[in-house]
Order: structure tokens, then C-alpha cells, then sequence
């Protein structure tokens, strides 16, 4: 039987497993929304099982809209299927043949954008009240971390901007109440403004601007949601803030660890939304891409930048710890080794020990240090350090799973 098809069908990638789709009866608008393994191409048309479509659907009169949305594994479809269903309520919706909403794949959690946005817009709109929170409420508090990294330099720049203007240019910093275990608050945005204000000289810290979500307004989100948010928040037209490369990487590849697909066309959406250029995209996804197929393991640890908070405090926590009668102890970067600096420090300090806690500021010279720097600097205490002196250097962590880290070795 022949049937009257206006197909509006996405270019397909080269490979698929499954596709996600939407029929719509033209005489009467409604729609039946679905997904299916296999490919455009073969026999199959729909799984619906509501009579009137059913009906419908084999009656030669009618003239339907054929979409394909989108490809990609089976999984990723089905939890598309759940978002596109929920985001209509269409299993109570008259529009839609759909019985059920569906129910997303447990081994791909997306995030539902549209809730998303609309809590974004919500914040960026004073649909929250803004409160004044002490600084101690927010140092104390945990956080979640969405950026590849803490940046010191963006600390600093923060408290200059708090010392010269005072707390009320900041932006306020975003809560989620009660979100974690134990009804404990979570920070999901404001890290480089807590740190920055928390170095800053302004005298009264009493008074930080803080907009606090009420704990029903995000139940049931999800850490891809708080992700996402998180994103959005740091738009990169935003002033101030960006969205670094890397920061986008580690975005891929936390959605990848969740069963999401590399290259999903989900992710590219919400990627795009949050401000990331297409050159950034492509990028970060070719990056992952090739780390799946090759089998590499999916890290996404964050990188510490030493020069930022809470680092800072655990690093010199550390330094004063190691310190003794015999011993000093002082940090350096790998980036800028200088023995005769360790030299100096001995002999002010009258010590004929001196441990070195060595940190990386970036991957570059992470990897100049493994391939000569350690070597060369070894050889060069052999020749130049007189032997009653002794100096040991250790490598302290460059990468961390728990942005928060209690404590390092």
C-alpha cells in the first residue's frame, strides 16, 4: 500500500546503530515519537501500539511527516526518546499517540537540556532572590567542578577586582540546597569568586552575594544536569569567564564515561548552546574519539593548578609539616627549577636538608621533566651540592579525580 510520506530525514553519519523519529498525521497534527535499531532504509515503520494510529497509519487518506532526528547508538536513542516524550508530557498529551513517556537507557544518562535551560534562565532572570552569605559558608562548602582546572591567575585577578570595588561587582555565587547526602549544600558555580574574595583585603567578607536554589527545585537532577549547568554558567560571552579546550575536552569526555557517544549530536547541541566554538567542538570530540577507539582510558581527572585555591593552603599545610630542626621544605615548578634558589634558602636557614615538592604547572612541562628535566638536575646536585648537604626532590600530584581533595601524598 501506498501512502502519501513528506520524509524530512537528518543526514546520517556513516555509521549507526539506531535512529530516533517522529511521525505527524497532517490532518490532524498529532504525532508519534520513537526510536529503532537498524537502519532508515529497511522495512520497518513504527512500534506504536494506539489503535487510532494504528488506524490511521494503514489508511491510504491520510498523509503523514517522516522525520529522523537524529543516529547514534541504541542506548543514546532510547534516552532521546525518554527526553523528546518527557519534555512534551506526552504520554498525557492529546497531541501525541504515545502511552508511555519511555524511560532512559541506564548505560547513557544525558542530560535534559530543556530543564536545564529553564533553571538557567530562571537564575539569569532574578527569579531567585539574591541573599549575603558569609565567606566562610562558601570556603566550607563543597563544590562541584566543571572546568578542567582551577586557575590561580583568574583567582587573583578576582580579588584585585574585590579590593579596588568591593563585593557588590561580583556575581553572586550559585547554590543547589540540600542537594548532597546528609541535606549538605553544593556549590555549583562561583568557585573562582569564593577564592578570589577569600584572598581579597576587604574587611567585612560577611556580605557575599549568594543565590540559593531551594531543594525542590532541583530534585531528581542528575551530575550530567549540574554539568550542563555548570557550562551554561560560564558562557563564554560571558565577562570574565570561558570556556577553556580543555575544559571542553573534559566535558566529552565525562558525557563518554556516561555511555554517551564521542560525537553525539546531543553533545554538539549542547555544546554549542553554552558558547563553545565549532573549532573547539570539533576538536574536543576528535580528541575523545580517537582515545575510544584506541582503547586509552577515559580520564577525567582535573588538573591542579598549585597556585590556586584550596590548593594553595593544602600545599603550604605541607610544606610546614615537612619542616624541621634538619629539613626545609619548599615548593617549586618543574617549569622553573632554580638550585641555586634551594642553595639560598639552606644556608638562610641554616639547614642541611632540604625537601623539594615539585608540581607541574601544565602538561608540556610535566612532559620536559620526565624526558630530561629530572635527570639533568640529579646530575647537576651530584656535581654542584657539597655532600653533608643533601636535597630530595618529590613530585607531588598534577591530576586529581575529587577537585576538593582532602589531602595528597
Amino acid at each position: 500500500m501506498e501512502r502519501n510520506i513528506k520524509n524530512q530525514i537528518a543526514p546520517s553519519p556513516r555509521q549507526y546503530d539506531a535512529y530516533l523519529y517522529e511521525w505527524t498525521v497532517i490532518e490532524n497534527g498529532k504525532k508519534y515519537i520513537g526510536y529503532h535499531t537498524g537502519s532508515v532504509d529497511d522495512e520497518y515503520n513504527h512500534s506504536s501500539e494506539d489503535k487510532e494510529f494504528q488506524q490511521i497509519f494503514d489508511d491510504p487518506s491520510y498523509s503523514f511527516i517522516f522525520k529522523v532526528m537524529e543516529y547514534g547508538s541504541t542506548p543514546e536513542m532510547r534516552s532521546r526518546e525518554h527526553q523528546e516524550l518527557s519534555n512534551a508530557k506526552a504520554a498525557s498529551n492529546p497531541m501525541y499517540y504515545n502511552k508511555t513517556n519511555g524511560s532512559p537507557a541506564s548505560k547513557c544518562i544525558l542530560p535534559n537540556t530543556k530543564k536545564v535551560e529553564e533553571l538557567y534562565d530562571e537564575i539569569t532572570t532574578d527569579a531567585f532572590p539574591v541573599v549575603r552569605k558569609s565567606i566562610e559558608y562558601h570556603t566550607e562548602m563543597e563544590f562541584h567542578q566543571v572546568r578542567d582546572s582551577n586557575d590561580g591567575d583568574h583567582q587573583d585577578s578576582i580579588r584585585d577586582r574585590v579590593n579596588d570595588n568591593g563585593l557588590d561587582k561580583c556575581d553572586p555565587i550559585i547554590v543547589f540546597e540540600g542537594f548532597l547526602p546528609g541535606n549538605k549544600d553544593l556549590r555549583v558555580d562561583g568557585n573562582h569568586t569564593t577564592w578570589g574574595i577569600d584572598r581579597s583585603k576587604v574587611k567585612d567578607k560577611s556580605k557575599v552575594k549568594t543565590i540559593i536554589i531551594p531543594s525542590e527545585r532541583t530534585e531528581g537532577w542528575i551530575e550530567a544536569e549540574v554539568d550542563l549547568l555548570g557550562l551554561m554558567l560560564n558562557k563564554q560571552d560571558m565577562q570574565y569567564k570561558s570556556t577553556s579546550l580543555d575544559d571542553t575536552v573534559r566535558y566529552v569526555r565525562r558525557a563518554v564515561k556516561r555511555g554517551v557517544g564521542p560525537r553525539s549530536p546531543q553533545l554538539r547541541r549542547d555544546l554549542q548552546l553554552v558558547g563553545v566554538t565549532l573549532h573547539d567542538i570539533n576538536s574536543a570530540m576528535n580528541t575523545v574519539a580517537k582515545e575510544v577507539k584506541d582503547n586509552q582510558p577515559i580520564s577525567t581527572a582535573n588538573w591542579i593548578d598549585w597556585k590556586s585555591d584550596p590548593y594553595t593552603g593544602k600545599l603550604k599545610t605541607k610544606i610546614t609539616n615537612y619542616t624541621d630542626e634538619e629539613t626545609c621544605c619548599m615548593k617549586m615548578s618543574s617549569a622553573a627549577f632554580r638550585l641555586g634558589k634551594l642553595q639560598e634558602e639552606m644556608r638562610a636557614k641554616d639547614k642541611k636538608k632540604m625537601l623539594v615538592l615539585l608540581y607541574h604547572p601544565n602538561e608540556t612541562s610535566r612532559k620536559k621533566w620526565e624526558t630530561n628535566g629530572l635527570n639533568n638536575i640529579v646530575k647537576t646536585i651530584e656535581y654542584a651540592v657539597r655532600d653533608e648537604l643533601k636535597i630530595t626532590i618529590q613530585e607531588i600530584p598534577y591530576k586529581v579525580d575529587d577537585a576538593r581533595m582532602n589531602d595528597f601524598k
